[in-house]
């Protein structure tokens, strides 16, 4: 999407959502000690879909035991694009913490912040709903969260 532009939505189409995801360190107890990790995403006015209302967000590592010694990949191309044939719904038991439904207002930023995650390569799942709850549009995004360092993730929405 080109600055000052007005996008257009098509069924399928491909957008990419700006994300300021910047890795924040909490401190805990009498030293003064780094230990956890948390996430502030920023989504912009006019970044989702017509008619979003809330937006969930889930959060899966990017390697799962689906069995004793099997493991499976979870890639984005699994929940968007022309391959995809799972929603997080498939994964519920992987999910790193609990989703975070946030109300979004299309005419504002709306921010969640995301505490206590791990060090980790991470998969971040965007759904955007409407007013009844209907998916409008979901959006895939995979990054390595470290300590110390402020991470860029891009999220790429896919209308549903």
């Amino acid at each position: 999407m080109s600055k000052g532009s007005k996008t257009m939505f098509k069924p399928h189409a491909w957008m990419t959502v700006a994300l300021v995801m910047a890795i924040g360190l909490s401190g805990c107890g009498q030293d003064g000690n780094l230990d956890t990790l948390s996430l502030s995403l920023e989504f912009g006015p006019n970044t989702m879909p017509d008619n979003t209302n809330r937006l969930l967000v889930s959060l899966l590592p990017s390697l799962v035991e689906i069995s004793p010694g099997e493991e499976e990949a979870i890639n984005c191309d699994l929940f968007v694009g022309p391959t995809a044939d799972k929603t997080v719904y498939d994964y519920t038991k992987f999910l790193v913490k609990g989703q975070e439904n946030i109300p979004f207002d299309p005419t504002q930023r709306s921010a969640v912040e995301l505490k206590e995650l791990p060090d980790m390569l991470l998969v971040f799942l965007i759904d955007a709903l409407d007013e009844p709850g209907n998916t409008l549009a979901v959006g895939c995004g995979k990054g390595q969260i470290e300590r110390g360092k402020k991470t860029f993730i891009p999220i790429y929405m896919e209308l549903r």
